[in-house]
Formats: C-alpha cells, structure tokens, sequence
C-alpha cells in the first residue's frame, strides 16, 4: 500500500532576494506574480499534475497572513494574496472539481498545533479519501488455486503542500497526514491494534532523517524548524523551542552568507559572467593594502581575515559560533569605518558576489594551451588566407554581423 504526497514551494513567478548584508531586510519581488506569466505558469504546472496523477489536485498553502507587523510579515501577506488570486483566475479554465485549495497559517498552526492540526486534518481528509490510495494484493487469493498478483484499488490525484518554502512546517502537515493515512492503511489489512511505539519511533525517525536530508539540499544546515512537533529534540526539551530554532535560523543564515554566495560565484564563472584569475587575488590584495594606507586599517584588516577565514560548511557548535561571531564583527566594522567607506569598497563583501569591475585587464593576450585550443588556431591560420584570397577580411565579416556568410 502506499499514499503519495507532494510538497514545493509557491507555484508563482516570484523571486526571494537574500541581503546582502546583514542587518539589511530579505526582499520578496513578487511584482511578477500577477502577471499572465504567473497565470500561464500555475496553469501548466497544474495540468502537468492531472496528467501525472490524475484528479482531484488538493494544494494547501501554509502562507501566513497577517500575524505579525513588519515588512517580511507584509511580503508574505502579498505573495499569499497573489497565489490566492491567480488560481481562482484560473479555476474556471481547468474545473472546480479537477483543482482546490485550502489555506491555514503556519502562525495558526504553531499558536495551537493540537487544535488546528485537528482541524487540518479533518479538512484534508475528506480528499484524501476522494484520491484514495494504492493497494497491492500478491499471494493466494480466495478460491484461487495459483499465486496472484492483484491491484486492489489505485490513488487518483494528489495532494500538494507549500510554504514559503518546502522544508519546515510542510514536514510536520505532511507528516501528520501520512501518520492518518497509515491508520486507515492498517484498518483496511485488519489489523486494529495500535501501532507499537517501536515502530511508530521508527517511522518517525525516518519522517525526520527525510526533512533533514532536504533541509540539508536546501540550506546547507540538516537540521528543520518545528520537527520537535514530530519527534522529542534535546536542545529543545533544556533550552526552549525559541533557543532551538534560534540556532537553525543562525546556521541557515552563516550556510547562505558563506557557502550559497560561493555557488552563486561558480555558477556566473561557469556562465562566463564573471571570470577569476590569478590576477584578480594579486589586485585584490593591492586594493587592501591602499585602504589601509588611506586610514581605511579597520575595513582592510577585515577582509585580510576574510581571505585567511572561510568556512564552507556547518559541522559543529564551534563553527556555529564562529559564524555568529563573523556576521556581528561585519556589522561592528561596518559601523566603524562609516557607512560611506564601506558602501564605496570595491571589495567583496559577505555574501555579495566578487566585484571584478574593477580589475584591470591584462596588458598582454595570454597565450592559450590544450588541444582544442591548438585545433582552433590551427583552424584559424588555414582560413585566413582562404578569406585574403577572397578579398574579405575577418574584420570586415565581424562589422558584417547582420549577414550570413557561407563558404562551401
């Protein structure tokens, strides 16, 4: 027997912008979110979905909607009014009976978890029961005289969760409705005992090692917000609930300023947007040093430290700390050396992308190596007498880039 979920975050266009800097606010743009694109994009995402899985297509958003004031509380607010307003846009088109959604608060959930998890789940379940589950019978039937393989009964539809992201709360709903589903499961095979604790730590040991294992995809910290509501946590049974997600939050933040903005730097080297080179440390140095020679000593010594530490993961406490220790001295040295001087530096910032605007060029063509790059020139010496003889040049066919110049 089984029951599939899905989980994701908001199926519109928007983007999240991590600061830069700490102390600086995250910015959600969803100005994009209401948009044709949006309407097109949730539209084919959720017929790919009917053709998948069939229907009914059950989604539960978890955006929260007005429980705090404050900038990120009103970003939320806007992307779940957005979400809200373009699938009932596109509700007609595909069918009400083909698509739902269903809206609690993640605030809600965690004010009163028992009570509104409770009504949650007497909500989803009238369409889980709608989906049904698949059911697999192998072995001798009645009044069968060979070994048969039958399919009892098969889910049709799913149901899909989302936050603002795929991790946290998502992995306490999801959990919570499979527990459901397994009772049901267990009902159907007969067996109308309750599940042994053993076991039942079993299954929730392996909810959280999965959850932990996206949280770790995701943020780099393997480690998820709100899982003590699945399975008892130590740090959070002595220190507090508030302590415990303190120090994901913390870890989540180091993980993004450090580990996430050097991927970002590979993925624009790889796409040749920016491009390292031996030059690049060389220049950088000589820009520390002409700031520390421009009494600018506090700013320079700084990102002396930065180049000697760089942390590229989160596998203790120490290093935790160490992180929380780094992200203060930021925000401590930026207040030193003065809002100008540091908004005027050319150097890499924490969790900016390496700024080689203003590297110089170098004043020679660096002579180039390998195989392909022998072939290339080889290629490119047989040309150019074959262009020569023509009476065309190569700058003349660059400066000609509207035309196509074939030569057979």
């Amino acid at each position: 027997m089984s029951f599939r979920q899905l989980r994701g975050s908001t199926p519109l266009i928007w983007r999240s912008s991590p600061p830069d800097e700490i102390l600086q606010p995250v910015v959600i743009n969803i100005s994009e979110s209401r948009d044709i694109a949006s309407k097109n994009a949730l539209r084919l995402h959720l017929t790919n979905l009917i053709e998948r899985y069939g229907e009914p297509i059950s989604l539960l958003s978890l955006l929260s909607r007005g429980e705090k004031r404050g900038s990120l509380a009103a970003q939320y607010e806007n992307l779940a009014n957005a979400f809200c307003e373009v699938f009932n846009s596109i509700v007609p088109q595909i069918g009400s009976k083909k698509i739902s959604l269903f809206e609690v608060g993640e605030a809600d959930l965690l004010k009163s978890t028992d009570l509104q998890m409770k009504l949650l789940i007497e909500t989803l379940r009238k369409e889980w029961m709608r989906q049904g589950y698949f059911s697999h019978i192998l072995g001798f039937l009645e009044n069968a005289e060979h070994f048969q393989s039958v399919v009892e009964s098969q889910q049709q539809g799913i149901l899909r969760v989302n936050g603002i992201d795929c991790i946290d709360m998502t992995n306490v709903v999801q959990y919570k409705v499979a527990e459901q589903i397994l009772g049901e499961m267990l009902k159907r095979c007969e067996i109308s005992e309750k599940m042994p604790n053993l076991q039942k730590n079993k299954v929730k040991n392996l909810w959280v090692q999965n959850g932990r294992a996206l949280a770790q995809m995701h943020t780099g910290v393997p480690r998820v917000l709100y899982e003590e509501k699945i399975i008892p946590n130590w740090i959070e049974f002595l220190f507090g609930s508030y302590i415990w997600r303190f120090i994901v939050r913390l870890g989540r933040l180091y993980m993004g300023t450090f580990r996430d903005s050097r991927r970002q730097e590979a993925f624009e080297c790889m796409l040749g947007k920016i491009k390292h080179t031996s030059e690049d440390a060389i220049n950088l140095q000589k820009r520390v040093l002409s700031l520390a020679t421009n009494q600018k000593s506090g700013l320079a010594f700084f990102m002396l430290v930065k180049r000697f530490f760089s942390p590229t993961h989160v596998n203790s406490i120490s290093n935790l700390l160490l992180g929380a220790v780094w992200l203060l001295g930021q925000a401590f040295v930026r207040k030193i050396v003065g809002e100008e001087a540091w908004s005027t530096s050319t150097l890499p910032r924490i969790g900016s992308k390496l700024d080689t605007t203003i590297i110089m060029e170098p004043t020679e063509t660096r002579k180039v190596s390998g195989l392909n790059a022998q072939i290339t020139e080889m290629r490119q010496k047989a040309m150019k007498p074959l262009l020569e003889k023509a009476g065309t040049t190569e700058q003349n066919i660059r400066s000609n880039s509207g035309r196509r110049l074939t030569i057979s």
